[in-house]
């Protein structure tokens, strides 16, 4: 979680990144703080029916990113025809009209608050005491929710993870053909995953291509051993390996891993008819306003309701 001082200074980076860099700061001032919000004026429910009753989905949101998060999903639900069981994982600064407001567009999601996570799996958590002392001692961090949470939360067969700042222009027949089989491989996000263990070791360069905007697997190719020994070689000095605990953690205890092909699940470079999601990571946030949510609305799904 952020302090106030550290989210007015990220603010302050994407003002300086709209107004030099894309020189739209007045569009990106409409977008973000005017027409991002129209969004939450609908009428209707966004959420679709459960199709796949063994895949859950994964979405960890904040006070901060809310609105964003709001079109991350909607676009989810716009882009896929399998459905799973929806789990929203509040970091435990959202309002209570924050809270409404999900529950209003996506009644049967199942809301997780972090600050309760201890307690509200206790039992599961027990079973691993690593996991649970690790994400005690790094609460700020969102890495050991994201992995931790996810994976203890639901008792699906298969659980889909993607953050906020994606949007899903087009079916991920990647995906949905990997679901329907059961999910043999594991996917992510293909980019430099950030890699040092406690003695400066590097992880196998051949994992280094991943990054973790999506994720999916089955919980049987989840290895917990693994990653009980990659948190406990993790220098927790060091708040960069903190910080991507969750991308390097997933990337070393998935099996049968694969990335997403880099043409379709982008992360740098313009969306165009090829692109089924893109990740628009912090150096580029601004454009998750300036371009993605006006693509996303081209979309007849998103801006006059479900066909």
């Amino acid at each position: 979680m952020f302090k106030r001082t550290q989210l007015i200074k990220r603010e302050l980076f994407y003002w300086r990144k709209a107004l030099f860099e894309y020189k739209k700061i007045w569009a990106y001032i409409y977008y973000k703080y005017i027409f991002s919000k129209k969004i939450l004026d609908k009428n209707e429910i966004l959420e679709r029916p459960v199709n796949n009753s063994d895949l859950s989905v994964h979405i960890l949101t904040c006070h901060f990113d809310f609105k964003m998060f709001f079109w991350s999903l909607a676009s989810y639900y716009n882009a896929f025809k399998i459905y799973g069981q929806l789990y929203i994982h509040n970091d435990g600064t959202l309002s209570p009209k924050e809270i409404n407001l999900i529950k209003k567009f996506f009644p049967s999601a199942r809301i997780i608050d972090a600050r309760t996570f201890a307690n509200d799996f206790e039992n599961k958590l027990n079973q691993y005491p690593v996991f649970k002392s690790i994400r005690a001692r790094h609460f700020n961090f969102f890495s050991f929710k994201k992995i931790i949470d996810t994976f203890l939360a639901a008792d699906n067969k298969m659980c889909l993870i993607f953050d906020t700042d994606i949007l899903w222009f087009k079916n991920p027949i990647d995906i949905e053909e990997q679901i329907k089989l059961g999910c043999p491989r594991s996917l992510m996000q293909k980019n430099n995953t950030y890699k040092f263990l406690k003695d400066g070791a590097e992880i196998d360069q051949q994992l280094t291509q991943f990054n973790a905007g999506i994720i999916l697997y089955a919980r049987e190719n989840f290895d917990t051993n693994i990653l009980i020994d990659f948190f406990q070689q993790l220098n927790e000095n060091n708040k960069k390996e903190l910080h991507f605990a969750d991308q390097t953690g997933h990337v070393k205890c998935l099996k049968n891993l694969s990335a997403l092909p880099e043409d379709k699940y982008i992360i740098r470079g313009s969306v165009n008819e090829n692109t089924i999601a893109k990740h628009y990571t912090a150096p580029r946030r601004p454009l998750f306003y300036l371009e993605g949510i006006l693509v996303v609305m081209s979309s007849r799904a998103i801006s006059e309701g479900s066909q």
